[in-house]
C-alpha cells in the first residue's frame, strides 16, 4: 500500500459513513506504517485473522515445503 491509497480508502469509508474499515492481519502488517494517519481515527480498522485448515493432502503439502527448505 502507499500513503495516498490508505489516505483515499480513509476518505472514501469516511464519506460512505462505514462503521469501520476491514483487513486480514496479513495486510494490518502492510498498514502499520499509516497508523499515526489522522485520518485513521476518523475511521476504525477491524482485522479479520483468517484460518487455514487442510481438508486433505497435508502429507503432501509437508513433504514438499520439506523439499523447498532443504535447499
Amino acid at each position: 500500500y502507499r500513503s495516498l491509497e490508505w489516505q483515499a480508502a480513509l476518505q472514501a469509508a469516511f464519506t460512505a459513513h462505514a462503521q469501520a474499515l476491514v483487513t486480514t492481519e496479513k495486510d494490518l502488517i502492510r498498514l502499520r506504517q499509516f497508523s499515526k494517519t489522522p485520518d485513521q481515527a476518523r475511521v476504525p480498522v477491524w482485522v479479520l485473522r483468517i484460518r487455514v485448515r487442510l481438508l486433505s493432502g497435508e502429507e503432501l503439502l509437508d513433504d514438499r515445503l520439506a523439499r523447498v527448505c532443504a535447499r
